[in-house]
């Protein structure tokens, strides 16, 4: 089974030390750190890897169950 590329492993331990370095809290920076400098492109990017982000850096869709 081919491997594909690495994804975060532990979101907390990103969080973490984003708090711990005074890293700006964005999606952009949490997904630089998290993927080591290499985050997935747009066209690699899905509905499964959205959903393993932190809550706070997820993208709202119109279909998110709960939006109003």
């Amino acid at each position: 089974m081919p491997q594909e590329k690495s994804q975060p492993t532990s979101n907390d331990c990103v969080l973490e030390w984003m708090k711990q370095k005074d890293i700006a809290m964005t999606r952009e920076n949490y997904l630089y750190l998290a993927y080591m400098g290499h985050p997935p492109s747009d066209e690699e990017w899905g509905a499964e890897l959205e959903a393993m982000l932190p809550r706070e850096f997820q993208l709202e869709g119109p279909d998110e169950e709960g939006s109003e």
